[in-house]
């Protein structure tokens, strides 16, 4: 069973199924009182584990998955000018062997990690949604349709600028 719940979906469940489960002890016994305790503890244990049935059933998983969308983009620029306009603005981050920069385009969280092609003179630039994002699953349920297709728009808005922006030239 592998996990298919968001944090928030988790703990949401948990909350609802204790209260559920300590609702049913509060009146008199009765079935629908037993059976408000068993989905009570039902929802617990879908809190617990992370798991759903019937998520699985519909083949749902949680958005922010990290193997939920990943991209790939090719930048035509050697890697140590990419790692130098990506740890611009923060020097104590800077170093020549990082390959894995946060970064924010539009309103998601991406990682990109970056390594050389060839002769160095391009990078392939692999980037995955962060797991950051869960917020975007708690704001809206768009498809992963959706979700792709404005990944793959934001991915072309950081290639035009990882391509047409230029590093500070160092003179000799």
């Amino acid at each position: 069973m592998q996990p298919n719940l968001s944090h928030h979906e988790r703990l949401a469940s948990i909350a609802l199924g204790s209260l559920a489960f300590v609702n049913g002890f509060s009146r008199r016994s009765s079935i629908p009182h037993h059976l408000q305790k068993a989905a009570g503890m039902a929802m617990i244990v879908r809190g617990l584990t992370g798991y759903c049935p019937l998520y699985r059933a519909l083949h749902r998983r949680p958005l922010h998955a990290p193997h939920a969308i990943e991209r790939s983009i090719i930048i035509d620029r050697p890697i140590e000018d990419l790692r130098s306009m990506l740890d611009e603005g923060d020097p104590m981050l800077h170093e020549s062997s990082r390959k894995i920069f946060p970064i924010t385009a539009g309103y998601l969280l991406w990682n990109l990690e970056l390594e050389p092609i060839g002769d160095g003179l391009m990078t392939h630039v692999r980037a995955r949604l962060s797991d950051q994002n869960e917020s975007l699953e708690i704001k809206t349920y768009l498809s992963r349709q959706v979700i792709r297709s404005l990944a793959d728009q934001e991915l072309q808005r950081i290639k035009q600028l990882l391509d047409e922006k230029r590093p500070a030239s160092h003179s000799s």
